[in-house]
């Protein structure tokens, strides 16, 4: 077989071809270089081929050449040994998924050195079409500078909110996420699904700090830190874009003091990267749309992949993206001339996000194909609309927990009108911009009901940026019109105090709240056995059930439980000691999934204790059996 490098030159002097014979001398110093991870080479060997001085095109045709290196010579069973395997129906299929990526990708490279840049090329949407403060020109002359000092202020305190309390105990989801995909190697991680848990870009990641720094609560989370850091950036920029200097600020505050944004910046998982995806991918977005650079467009491309790759849900900001896209033409008087260069630049980004997801999840594609089919769905999420209105409601009374529930209730129909009002003005500014607030969550509740699918009200974090926006300008136009009309003679500066100072009060409110953030972890583990190991007897035992049984024996077991999973194995133990203590967690799932113990534990026991979780339902209970 030949190694053939198709060498084009930018000037178009001449084609020719280089025919290297010796492809197996070339194969084996591969495979020698790759010892730990094969896949990595693509990265050193493409940058190289970006480097050549000649032209960038030279480096497209290099990559082209790797990339289909790979997909005919894919050493599969250097990777069996590297990879947790499944079947070998699975392995197989993942294999030739990963060799059709690779080839895709060389296709991709090679396309994309020879299509005509003037395909590509024009001045991107009107600013009257996009509703964004930036064109082609630049930012628009009458947005406020940035007030730098401002903003770094915000984010310090964003750190420092995000670190107190870091390394307090994992709930079961992150314990599941540190056993299963962060203690292996990358190949095994990358190779492993085995349940919605996998995460795949932050168990990369949490990997890597777990590695760097040893295995911790703190280190486990300190990306999602980081990313929660960045996702406060990210709606400022987007901010920045489609609205004022002055709610972008607000905006970014109050983020930055959402309880519900700290809980999951110190969330070892990958909602965080959700959260920088919808928001930072939307600005690029509207950036490659408004001055069509190939910077923002390969951005966009980046930040939307490893989106998808943190978690599936950024699927439907995705997805959100081209449908508005395409309506958003029919706004443009002259999209029929026009919208050719910026159609197949969202085409092809759309093809190239698909393409590295794919090649991402390659390996892992038919697990997670069999799991989504075959996986019992009792006690996942809530299918029942009641009840997930409730567990709706109940999170909201987390996140302010200081205010009485009628005051709560009034202020979240009030926050709705006034959402709906400035979503109304957002709609009115860009189709493209007033969707995006309203789309995804519609695609993510049809999918869920077309399937039967149960929700988590954590599967639509993505919409927390994008209602602080809407609340931010809901409050400023309230109050901005309202001062007006009582002070007729105030001047803009003075309305816009008012606004600025009502927006404050809601960021002050929700600041108080995330007091109830550290007041205790997300799971208390370590101090509900504390507790019942300074109250019981020599002779007692200690047992755990149902979900909190997997926490305690896959991490926090010091050796001394027991894990009954059954009526007639907790009896025996009865009848072994003299006391025992059960610890249980999630009734939700007992009674859905564990009813026969849990009634047999009601009945037979009593409540000794409780430790309460911020976790909705995480609450572990003590119970003792009656003597």
């Amino acid at each position: 077989m030949f190694l053939i490098f198709v060498l084009v030159n930018a000037q178009n002097r001449s084609i020719f071809l280089y025919v290297s014979q010796g492809y197996n001398d070339i194969l084996v110093a591969l495979n020698a270089y790759v010892e730990h991870d094969i896949l990595m080479l693509v990265l050193p060997i493409g940058m190289l081929g970006l480097l050549m001085p000649s032209s960038w095109r030279y480096g497209l045709f290099v990559l082209a050449v790797v990339f289909i290196l790979f997909a005919f010579n894919l050493p599969t069973d250097w990777l069996l040994s590297q990879i947790i395997t499944s079947t070998p129906e699975q392995d197989n299929l993942s294999f030739m998924i990963l060799r059709v990526c690779f080839g895709m990708l060389g296709l991709a490279s090679v396309i994309s050195a020879v299509i005509p840049q003037a395909w590509l090329q024009s001045q991107g949407l009107p600013r009257r079409v996009s509703g964004s403060n930036i064109d082609v020109d630049g930012w628009s002359s009458t947005l406020a500078p940035t007030h730098w000092v401002l903003l770094a202020s915000i984010l310090g305190l964003g750190f420092t909110l995000r670190v107190i309390g870091l390394n307090r105990d994992f709930w079961i989801d992150e314990i599941a996420t540190i056993i299963n995909y962060m203690r292996g190697t990358f190949l095994q991680t990358i190779s492993t699904y085995e349940s919605a848990n996998q995460h795949l870009l932050y168990s990369v990641l949490g990997q890597l700090s777990i590695k760097l720094l040893g295995e911790s609560e703190w280190a486990a989370r300190l990306p999602a830190v980081i990313l929660g850091l960045v996702g406060l950036v990210s709606l400022y920029y987007l901010a920045r874009l489609i609205t004022t200097e002055r709610e972008a600020i607000l905006a970014t505050a109050l983020l930055t003091f959402s309880y519900h944004h700290v809980w999951f910046s110190q969330n070892a998982r990958g909602y965080t990267g959700l959260l920088v995806a919808s928001t930072l991918g939307t600005a690029l977005l509207l950036n490659a749309l408004s001055q069509n650079k190939l910077r923002h467009w390969l951005a966009y491309v980046v930040v939307m992949a490893c989106g998808i790759l943190f978690l599936l849900n950024t699927v439907f900001v995705f997805m959100s993206h081209f449908i508005l896209y395409f309506l958003t033409l029919l706004t443009w008087d002259d999209w029929q001339r026009k919208h050719l260069p910026l159609t197949l630049r969202m085409i092809l980004s759309g093809a190239a996000v698909t393409l590295l997801v794919t090649l991402a999840y390659s390996l892992m594609l038919p697990q997670m194909f069999e799991w989504y089919s075959t996986v019992d769905r009792v006690g996942l999420g809530w299918s029942n609309p009641l009840e997930f209105a409730n567990v709706i409601w109940e999170g909201l009374q987390a996140g302010f927990a200081i205010l009485p529930a009628p005051i709560l209730l009034a202020g979240f129909i009030f926050g709705g009108a006034f959402g709906l009002i400035s979503w109304w003005t957002y709609l009115r500014q860009s189709l493209l911009i007033g969707g995006l607030l309203v789309l995804p969550i519609a695609l993510n509740l049809g999918i869920l009901l077309f399937f039967g699918i149960g929700a988590y009200p954590r599967s639509f974090l993505y919409v927390l940026p994008f209602a602080i926006l809407l609340l931010v300008r809901g409050f400023t136009l309230v109050f901005d019109a309202l001062a007006h009309r009582v002070w007729r003679k105030t001047t803009v500066i003075g309305n816009m105090r008012l606004s600025t100072i009502a927006v404050c009060g809601l960021i002050g409110l929700s600041a108080l709240s995330t007091l109830y953030n550290y007041r205790y972890p997300k799971q208390n583990y370590t101090g509900t056995h504390d507790y019942i190991q300074q109250q019981q007897n020599r002779d007692d035992v200690v047992v755990a059930l149902g979900v909190a049984a997997n926490g305690y024996r896959d991490y926090y077991d010091d050796g001394t439980l027991h894990y009954p999973d059954s009526v007639a194995a907790l009896q025996t133990l009865e009848t072994t000691y003299d006391d025992v203590w059960v610890i249980y967690s999630f009734t939700q799932d007992m009674r859905l999934r564990f009813g026969t113990i849990y009634d047999y534990v009601q009945d037979e026991y009593e409540l000794v204790a409780q430790f309460a979780g911020t976790l909705g339902d995480g609450t572990m209970y003590v119970m003792r059996s009656n003597d």
